[in-house]
């Protein structure tokens, strides 16, 4: 099972392996679901809705660092982006 995080409607959930093929623009397939323990999210996997892109803006800490591999180039040309200036360091 593949966990997915739409940035659409804010929910997350599984869908099987051999579904990947089929998401869709503003899904985001994670390797594993966000932690509930995240100081930023507490577990939704956002941070808040973007009313000017209506879409909700992904956690930096838990969905950016679990994408799939494979994924993360695709995100790009999705209209999801991440944004890198308000990142901690």
């Amino acid at each position: 099972m593949i966990t997915i995080f739409n940035a659409y409607n804010g929910e997350i959930y599984e869908i099987k392996d051999t579904e990947l093929k089929n998401i869709q623009e503003g899904e985001i397939p994670l390797k594993k679901r966000p932690r509930s323990s995240c100081k930023k999210c507490y577990g939704r996997g956002h941070i808040g809705f973007v009313s000017l892109h209506h879409m909700y803006k992904p956690c930096l800490q838990c969905v950016e660092k679990d994408v799939l591999p494979e994924y993360e180039k695709t995100l790009h040309f999705n209209y999801i982006r991440f944004d890198k200036s308000s990142k901690s360091t």
